[in-house]
């Protein structure tokens, strides 16, 4: 197999997972941007507060896209 098929191959293979990776970010930037919009003040609270509590998922989400990036080549 020549490497010009081999990259063919390759790229084609990715494209479902690209394509799973950019809807999922669109959804979660959608999503927290709705709820940062529409969650109520809680005194005292300040910005890196509600931010705080979507940094795990983040975190999480992008180690799992690291995985499956590596895991692919």
């Amino acid at each position: 197999m020549s490497g010009q098929a081999q990259l063919t191959g390759a790229l084609q293979d990715s494209i479902p997972f690209i394509a799973i990776t950019i809807l999922w970010l669109i959804i979660i930037a959608v999503v927290y941007s709705i709820f940062m919009l529409v969650w109520p003040d809680i005194p005292g609270a300040e910005p890196w507060i509600y931010l705080g509590v979507y940094l795990i998922p983040v975190i999480g989400f992008i180690g799992h896209t690291l995985q499956q990036a590596m895991k692919a080549s």
